[in-house]
């Protein structure tokens, strides 16, 4: 999914044409459940004195200082990712002021702004239902590349307004501008008597002493909670129950 072997084929050509770079790659190196071993990949293109790795840790367990000083280390970050969701790491490297090369597709079109560079993928494709893959194009790739680095080389690239285009995921302007309307229109918790708390999800017609009955319609009189469990929030705050049996969703 982070589409490795396109960026290891754009570092291998920019490293033919550059010699004044490195490479740090964040991530599980040695490739766990299938996926790719970034070292033996490095040693394939010949990349042990370009590429360099995180600690064995990979990337968990680092602190908010250490990925801070390493998004602000970066000149830019490179993202070839060929079925990314939100993309995080896109934001965070621009809120630290680094620009973005990425495979323009999902959120990413949405999430570049000032001295990034989106490059138009190859080709795209359904991968299963719902799933679709954008292939990277490694020469696009590597021309957004070559555009960041002439701006880093030139000094055209200022950091502070690379991070004025993420200040809209900013939490709290989030929250007021998005979450607090939503969260006002939420139905109010359900109130249960005291004793054991019991939950019954999608009742239907079945009636059990003790428990509070949920489905998503009030079709029968002794449904007491009716919400779409597809749509969030649901109207219990956690551990509100002690126990929830859901037999038939």
């Amino acid at each position: 999914r982070k589409g490795y072997g396109f960026e290891f084929d754009v570092i291998k050509r920019f490293s033919e044409r550059h010699k004044d770079f490195r490479v740090y790659i964040h991530t599980n190196v040695e490739g766990d459940a299938g996926a790719t071993n970034l070292y033996e990949l490095r040693r394939e293109l010949g990349l042990e004195d370009r590429v360099c790795f995180s600690r064995p840790a990979g990337p968990l367990g680092e602190t908010e200082r250490y990925m801070g000083d390493m998004y602000n280390a970066f000149d830019v970050l490179l993202h070839c990712g060929v079925a990314e969701g939100f993309g995080l790491p896109v934001i965070e490297a621009q809120a630290s002021g680094t620009p973005v090369v990425a495979n323009a597709c999902t959120s990413m079109t949405e999430l570049l702004g000032y001295g990034s560079y989106g490059a138009q993928p190859l080709a795209d494709f359904i991968a299963s239902t719902c799933s679709r893959i954008a292939l990277p194009s490694v020469e696009n790739i590597f021309d957004a590349l070559e555009a960041a680095y002439n701006d880093w080389m030139n000094g055209r690239t200022e950091r502070e307004k690379v991070r004025e285009n993420v200040l809209r995921f900013e939490q709290d302007g989030i929250y007021e501008n998005y979450w607090r309307e939503i969260l006002a229109s939420a139905p109010l918790p359900v109130k249960f008597q005291d004793g054991p708390r019991k939950l019954m999800l999608a009742s239907g017609k079945e009636v059990k002493e003790g428990f509070v009955h949920h489905d998503r319609e009030k079709l029968w009189p002794h449904i007491e909670a009716v919400h779409d469990l597809n749509i969030f929030p649901w109207p219990w705050e956690d551990n509100s129950w002690d126990y929830i049996e859901a037999s038939d969703i």
